[in-house]
């Protein structure tokens, strides 16, 4: 991710309903996390168990899912944060 647009500190927790991103792809649309899941066929066992990253107040990664896209690397990027997450 651009790692010049990560404001501290950064959080992990449990999405929430009512949670919404803006999915790498999507130009600046946001959906509901739960939507994501959804059209990710997550069972819905495996969605209570679905942790996001924040930067204050902003979903960065629906983790091991998917990226926001206002995070994303572009060509004036320049430092980065490689993001890895193991279960």
């Amino acid at each position: 991710i651009d790692g010049d647009l990560v404001q501290y500190p950064l959080t992990v927790r449990r999405w929430k309903h009512g949670d919404r991103m803006c999915p790498l792809g999507m130009k600046g649309n946001s959906k509901k996390i739960q939507d994501i899941l959804t059209d990710e066929k997550i069972n819905r066992l495996d969605k209570e168990k679905c942790l996001v990253l924040c930067s204050r107040d902003k979903i960065i990664w629906l983790m091991n899912i998917r990226l926001d896209n206002r995070f994303k690397v572009k060509k004036e990027t320049t430092s980065f944060m490689k993001l890895q997450y193991k279960f």
